[in-house]
């Protein structure tokens, strides 16, 4: 599992209300894209889930709370990331 204490990164993800999501590494611009939101089945399970489609073609199912977002890729084999407030 990779994490901060380990890699020494420290990342971020900012999703604005004008439809654009800003990745930042170390505090650095990093990369930027659209993304909508939309309510949709989960390929991983099927179960209800809150979709985050990407414009480059990426998904990934997002469960939120108070203190974290977990983004799961929708794919097979796809990774869990896990940012914390």
């Amino acid at each position: 599992m990779l994490t901060p204490a380990g890699t020494g990164d420290q990342q971020q993800l900012e999703f604005g209300p004008d439809g654009q999501v800003r990745h930042y590494r170390n505090g650095r611009l990093v990369s930027t894209d659209t993304y909508e939101l939309r309510r949709g089945l989960s390929r991983l399970d099927g179960q209800p889930a809150t979709l985050v489609q990407y414009g480059r073609g990426l998904g990934q199912s997002a469960i939120l709370s108070n203190s974290e977002l977990i983004l799961r890729d929708e794919a097979a084999d796809g990774q869990q990331h896990v940012y914390s407030r």
